[in-house]
């Protein structure tokens, strides 16, 4: 019978000696590890897809269980189960393949209280525990359980400040008179020295030149050198009568010159890890001719509460 810490330096005690064993090595376990990351993030690499699955297998291996798969969800949110590394996972555990589940960390599995305690209620059914490497929590035990609902609850916590905060800056900027969008084609962030703009690099004069003063440190959109012009042909020839597909022909066969006598198409601005730059169609053009963007107004659009429902079973 395990023995309920009655005091502060009991309490201290207890969850030390958690850390430091919190299982005893077992060679018949068949570990299923788990990993995820919210945003594919180059400067940032505590949760990196790689170093999870390293420390996680690491940690498994030593302790004598065997590695049955290692489920990966990149670029996923952890505020609900609609994940398919997860769903494969869940179909595996319920197959009875899995014995563990393996994480890095607690919030790599949920950052949703309920649908965590969900998953444990279901993966308790199946007689499955659960394992965080760097919290060393293990759900074999009645404080590991406790320890997982606290910090479960802070994981669910950092969703709703995250959100809160976006909600407070959105909002700010709408005050202001400023966008919340992506920038649209004919402006950029004039962030020069440390541009990152699809038609920066070998392609627009200013790339890796100062910063340019008036987007205040990449706050307000600034007129692109070279998408501007092809802004300013598309507004002219729409107000001659031409139609989006003409318009889109034209600027297709324009060329926009440098100083130097040097040359470059016109070319549409794309969208960053999803289509890159390349030649205009007619939506491409209906886009800017009906975006009131370009005279100025910013649209606001009211933003949904944020949805934290979540089922395990039909997510």
């Amino acid at each position: 019978m395990e023995i309920v810490p009655k005091s502060y330096d009991d309490l201290t005690n207890k969850i030390q000696g958690l850390i430091c064993d919190i299982s005893r090595p077992n060679s018949e376990e068949m570990a299923a590890i788990y990993t995820r990351v919210s945003r594919i993030d180059p400067r940032h690499h505590g949760y990196s897809m790689d170093i999870q699955p390293d420390r996680a297998e690491e940690y498994t291996r030593s302790k004598g269980w065997e590695i049955f798969a290692i489920y990966a969800d990149p670029a996923r949110s952890g505020r609900n189960s609609r994940r398919p590394s997860l769903q494969k996972m869940i179909g595996d555990i319920r197959a009875g393949r899995v014995t563990v589940v393996v994480v890095h960390r607690l919030d790599r599995l949920y950052r949703n209280l309920e649908s965590l305690l969900r998953f444990i209620r279901m993966i308790k059914a199946y007689k499955v525990r659960l394992v965080s490497v760097t919290e060393q929590i293990d759900t074999d035990n009645w404080w590991g359980r406790l320890v997982l609902y606290v910090l479960g609850a802070l994981a669910e916590m950092y969703i709703w400040q995250s959100s809160a905060r976006t909600r407070e800056a959105k909002l700010e900027r709408v005050m202001n008179g400023l966008s919340n969008a992506s920038f649209r084609f004919g402006y950029c962030n004039g962030l020069c020295l440390t541009c990152k703009d699809p038609n920066g690099k070998d392609y627009c004069s200013r790339y890796g030149k100062p910063d340019r003063p008036e987007s205040q440190r990449g706050r307000i959109p600034v007129p692109h050198p070279i998408e501007m012009y092809a802004v300013r042909i598309a507004a002219n020839l729409y107000n001659k009568g031409k139609s989006d597909l003409e318009i889109a022909a034209d600027l297709n066969g324009h060329v926009y010159r440098f100083s130097d006598g040097s040359e470059i198409n016109f070319r549409t601005k794309g969208l960053p890890g999803q289509t890159k730059p390349g030649a205009f169609s007619r939506d491409n053009i209906r886009e800017i001719i009906r975006s009131p963007y370009y005279v100025g107004l910013v649209a606001h659009y009211p933003t949904r509460p944020l949805d934290m429902d979540d089922e395990l079973e039909n997510p």
